[in-house]
């Protein structure tokens, strides 16, 4: 019980201070009509990326004018569009983490195979003590997993994808800052949910599912902070899902917006899939119990279903894909 008090305490917290700083509505409708006006026209994001390294991009980014360039989730430069061609601007810090001379000029992308290159020779080397972030290497094989489209990649998770943005991996921001050190309505300089993606269901179709990813479980981060981040994120996105541009922004998390013919409105019952995924670990844990939150729309009804993912962290690549497909297909809403 107490830990449900905790939560419906947090939760009153995340509403109040979304109900007192108001600006994050029209803001988030201009993002999402900006977003919907380039899909319109058409908007290609750039093709040929090696299967070892991937494209991210931001709201910050919206306007399809530049790329980040990441190889296991670590930033090594930035694809611009200029014109008629597209320039790869590597990162000045390369050797730092990778310990290898890489050009720091600008170059053409289609010039920059050597570049790449350099990469592959990594991929099978790098590990986590290699990177800046072992978080976002973590990140990174999680939304590769979850991007792959059939079997001959060897998908093992036929019903998730993750919510892309030109077709390139795309983090979800938020106008609220969580920590384990503080939370605070912070506009439009604030956190962003690790991955937001889409889970197909049996009987209950498509649901979005907010994830937050931890490398590590400890005293001073438990799975009950990482959990708290992830339903200060996922109260946010039921609140902009019942709010004026909540339509448009259903249709692109349900990616129609690259398949206009299709249709659907927000659900009156919405369901949202909290998850955090995190090592082994006897942290204090949140309880996984539904929460309602009938107080974010007094005409409709949104839970959050939470869920938590543990695996071992000596072998968190094999361990961790081993657990995924029972996770997902068992324990998510049938």
């Amino acid at each position: 019980m107490e830990n449900n008090n905790e939560i419906q305490s947090l939760i009153d917290y995340v509403l109040n201070k979304l109900k007192e700083n108001t600006e994050w509505e029209e803001r988030y409708a201009r993002y999402i009509d900006y977003i919907k006006k380039k899909y319109e026209q058409g908007i290609q994001p750039t093709k040929d990326i090696p299967e070892w390294l991937s494209l991210y991009t931001s709201i910050s980014r919206r306007d399809g004018k530049s790329y980040d360039l990441r190889f296991k989730g670590q930033s090594i430069g930035e694809l611009i569009y200029k014109r008629d061609k597209i320039i790869l601007k590597p990162r000045t810090n390369l050797k730092k983490y990778f310990g290898i001379d890489i050009p720091k000029e600008e170059m053409e992308w289609d010039k920059a195979k050597d570049f790449c290159e350099l990469f592959k020779n990594l991929n099978d080397k790098t590990n986590k003590k290699g990177l800046k972030s072992p978080e976002h290497l973590l990140e990174s094989m999680l939304l590769k997993e979850f991007a792959k489209q059939t079997r001959a990649e060897k998908k093992v998770l036929p019903n998730i994808q993750p919510v892309k943005l030109y077709d390139s991996f795309f983090q979800m921001p938020t106008p609220l800052k969580a920590s384990n050190k503080e939370l605070k309505y912070s506009g439009p300089y604030s956190g962003g949910i690790d991955i937001l993606a889409r889970v197909t269901t049996k009987h209950n179709g498509h649901q979005l599912c907010i994830i937050e990813v931890k490398d590590e479980n400890e005293n001073k981060e438990p799975q009950s902070i990482a959990m708290k981040q992830a339903l200060v994120y996922a109260t946010f996105i039921a609140k902009l899902l019942r709010s004026k541009s909540g339509q448009l922004w259903y249709d692109f998390f349900m990616n129609r917006f690259k398949r206009p013919a299709k249709k659907g409105f927000v659900p009156e019952e919405l369901h949202l899939n909290v998850v955090t995924i995190m090592p082994e670990g006897n942290t204090e844990e949140l309880s996984n119990l539904p929460v309602y939150l009938p107080e974010v729309s007094p005409k409709h009804t949104t839970i959050l279903h939470c869920y938590s993912l543990y695996f071992k962290k000596d072998d968190f690549e094999k361990e961790l894909l081993g657990l995924l497909p029972s996770f997902f297909i068992d324990q998510l809403r049938p």
